[in-house]
């Protein structure tokens, strides 16, 4: 196998996987919940398995994680049947029944709550909840629902959901939490409730983030400047978690760390379930002003900085880049170690960052960065190719490799010169058929590789031409066509 049909394997094993931890007695109030946690451990109340005790210390079902979850499966789903032609109703289901789930747990206010209480009191830790005080905030009775938190999976979840689904239900859900978030949230700055192993009145970074992706996918609909202003606006206010500058009694990075919730004072780096890189990119394109490119670049090296490059768990990034206060019971004695990168995670947390940067200079419509336009082109020789905020113009060209993927950087595009570069990770040569429309019918053209004449080509009845090439793409190649 190669590694790519290993991790299409691996992620539809993991997608039937996640299907065990759905409720599906059509008679439970909670049918069609999905845990949001799966325990190789006995942690106590919860056993070993799927559970959503979250480590014990905040057990309920999550609305927030099931849209997050429901909105993955979807688009898994979308894009096996789109590329593969495989329909796995099974996921499609699992997702409707899970974000269906959701929708019953709206609360009066138009918000959704944090959690929807699932174990009885005294399961649970004791009163003065991990000494927060807050115990007035967290006991709820079974069935009961939580005071109504930061959406910020279930915001940008219910876009993507309604664009995939094209149902009213979830347009409809998305403008009252929408409205909620603006009333309730934005105004108040009062982002909770993104931990789910943390009450829902604390504090935290995280969501800001994922209703930040919102207002920038409600702005690239509209063109409207009042989401575009939503979503700068909780960047300059994430801003104020963050540190602005190199603590002089800590070695390890502290610029643009962040101090991710109330509870636990550290300062991290990674993407908790959201998309802050991407962010940071997205707002640049859209505002081009450089400190969103420059936080988005001195981010994503902190988190290249908190990776593990080898052993068994080469791959993982750590829960922090540093502990500055070390306030942590059990943490506070003999000599305090203010470098510590603490756990390593291995899962979403560690991987979606990386999936950002994949999209961003890879593939879809978020790559358009500096002065140049990168696609990613697949094997069948799809090119995602879009007009963005910097207006580029959508192009009619398409590069089949022989094997593996091609980056193609526009440089150039205009009426009379047809211009582009192609470059590829591989040091052999490789075989590239290129395809490039929006030409003259039945008219002969020119094809120059690095100002050599390559070929002269006739297009056909639709302004198509069509050509080989063969060499060396671990350099750019720029091509022309006139």
């Amino acid at each position: 196998l190669t590694d790519e049909a290993i991790w299409r394997e691996r992620a539809f094993e993991q997608m039937d996987f996640i299907l065990t931890g759905q409720n599906t007695d059509k008679d439970d109030p909670n049918y069609g919940v999905v845990h949001t946690a799966f325990s190789l451990i006995d942690y106590g109340p919860a056993g070993k398995g799927f559970n959503s005790v979250d480590r014990g210390t905040n057990p309920g079902w999550k609305p927030d994680l099931n849209a997050h979850l429901a909105r993955y499966m979807l688009k898994m789903w979308k894009l096996v049947k789109d590329h593969e032609g495989i329909d796995r109703k099974n996921w499609y289901n699992s997702a409707i029944l899970a974000i269906n789930w959701v929708l019953r747990q709206h609360n009066n206010d138009g918000g959704l709550p944090q959690k929807v209480e699932m174990a009885p009191y005294e399961v649970r830790m004791g009163e003065d909840w991990m000494g927060t005080n807050q115990v007035e905030n967290v006991v709820l009775n079974i069935g009961e629902r939580s005071m109504s938190t930061a959406s910020g999976r279930a915001l940008a979840a219910l876009y993507d959901i309604h664009k995939i689904t094209n149902d009213l239900r979830y347009k409809n859900v998305m403008e009252d939490v929408e409205d909620y978030t603006l009333k309730s949230v934005q105004s108040q700055y009062y982002f909770t409730g993104f931990h789910p192993d943390l009450p829902p009145p604390d504090l935290e970074e995280a969501g800001i983030w994922g209703v930040c992706e919102y207002w920038l996918n409600r702005y690239e609909d509209t063109g409207d400047e009042e989401y575009l202003n939503h979503a700068k606006a909780n960047a300059y206010l994430a801003l104020t978690w963050w540190c602005p500058k190199q603590l002089s009694w800590v070695e390890n990075p502290t610029q643009c760390a962040s101090v991710e919730q109330q509870h636990y004072l550290q300062y991290s780096v990674y993407c908790y379930q959201n998309r802050k890189v991407e962010c940071l990119k997205r707002l640049f394109n859209y505002t081009q002003n450089p400190l969103f490119n420059e936080l988005g670049e001195r981010v994503l090296q902190n988190i290249y900085f908190t990776q593990t490059t080898s052993g068994n768990l080469m791959g993982a990034t750590h829960e922090r880049i540093c502990d500055p206060w070390l306030a942590r019971v059990g943490e506070t004695e003999g000599e305090a170690d203010f470098n510590s990168l603490g756990t390593s995670y291995m899962s979403e947390q560690s991987l979606d960052c990386f999936l950002q940067t994949l999209l961003m200079y890879r593939e879809g419509r978020d790559i358009y960065y500096g002065e140049g336009l990168i696609n990613k082109i697949y094997p069948d020789g799809i090119c995602y190719y879009n007009v963005d905020i910097s207006k580029h113009k959508k192009v009619n060209l398409s590069v089949l490799p022989s094997e593996g993927n091609i980056i193609i950087v526009v440089n150039t595009w205009d009426d009379k010169y047809k211009k582009w570069t192609v470059s590829d990770v591989t040091e052999e040569k490789i075989s590239t058929i290129n395809k490039l429309g929006d030409l003259k019918l039945n008219t002969w053209y020119n094809v120059y590789v690095n100002n050599e004449i390559h070929g002269n080509y006739q297009s056909d009845q639709e302004g198509t031409i069509r050509f080989l090439y063969t060499g060396n793409l671990s350099y750019p190649s720029t091509f022309v066509v006139k």
